[in-house]
């Protein structure tokens, strides 16, 4: 049962082999395993095949012209793919010596072509048990790392991720010698609501502002990060001064529509990054 569930998850197999009636057979058994099986006849063919259409399990033969198996691993390991690819030798020669080459070269699992079918697919299933693993890996990883860039309470950026892109946006300014604004504001009179409603109050209020302030930003470029407490920032590139007077106006008057029970104070005046000797912030 664990097999076919781990089969419908990553279901292509690449298999690389010179000899027809090798192709063939292979093509057989790991069709009826339940994969989705792409061939091709030698390395370089397998390579623009990886490039159209990626395929997480390579099976390759060590043993073909040109581009042998252990060279078609090497290259490989030294490619970019979307995902991590799962490479298996499949080889004629089972001696300790080729077995250690194979490994060597970057391969995960070395076959010998003596292998009955049934082991081979039992090797299939374990390389998808181990694909399944780095997938699950990497998406814990991407969750950890936005988790580390957002603020718990409001779902907007934190902090550490403003202090990280806004570097980036200053660099693209600067090479693009384009204009980059920055505001930042509070909300007014913010300790009161939490002192006469009480903390979860201001959950309430902080958590629509920053619906607020998404609603007021009609660029997909325009981005906006919580500093901490009821102080935010917001990141227009591509915005002179005059612009980004227009938007702080706009989110100035947002959170007070709708009768809501707090009053924002007038934003700051907006912060425009300027190089030295330009107005505007606009590099040249």
């Amino acid at each position: 049962m664990l097999g076919t569930q781990a089969a419908t998850k990553v279901t292509k197999v690449l298999l690389v082999d010179d000899d027809d009636l090798v192709l063939d057979q292979l093509e057989r058994v790991v069709t009826a395993a339940g994969y989705d099986v792409v061939t091709a006849r030698n390395g370089d063919a397998a390579l623009l095949s990886m490039q159209r259409e990626f395929a997480p399990i390579v099976i390759a033969d060590i043993d073909m012209p040109q581009m042998d198996g252990l060279a078609l691993c090497r290259t490989i390991r030294r490619q970019s793919y979307s995902g991590y690819v799962y490479v298996m030798l499949l080889s004629s020669k089972d001696a300790e010596g080729d077995i250690l080459t194979g490994l060597d070269a970057g391969a995960d699992d070395y076959v010998s072509k003596h292998t009955p079918t049934t082991q081979l697919v039992g090797r299939l299933r374990t390389a998808q048990r181990i694909l399944a693993l780095e997938h699950s890996l990497k998406r814990a990883l991407a969750d950890r790392e936005r988790m580390a860039m957002t603020d718990v309470l409001t779902g907007a950026h934190n902090r550490r991720y403003l202090l990280q892109h806004l570097s980036h946006e200053l660099d693209c300014a600067q090479r693009s010698r384009g204009a980059l604004s920055v505001l930042v504001f509070d909300v007014d009179h913010f300790s009161l609501v939490n002192d006469r409603h009480g903390h979860a109050a201001g959950d309430v209020v902080l958590k629509e502002v920053v619906q607020r302030i998404q609603q007021g930003l009609q660029r997909s470029c325009d981005w906006f990060a919580r500093l901490g407490g009821d102080e935010f920032a917001v990141v227009l590139p591509q915005t002179d001064i005059a612009g980004a007077s227009i938007v702080a106006e706009k989110l100035r008057r947002a959170p007070g529509r709708g009768g809501n029970p707090y009053s924002p104070r007038r934003c700051e005046s907006p912060y425009n990054h300027q190089h030295r000797g330009e107005r505007a912030g606009r590099y040249r």
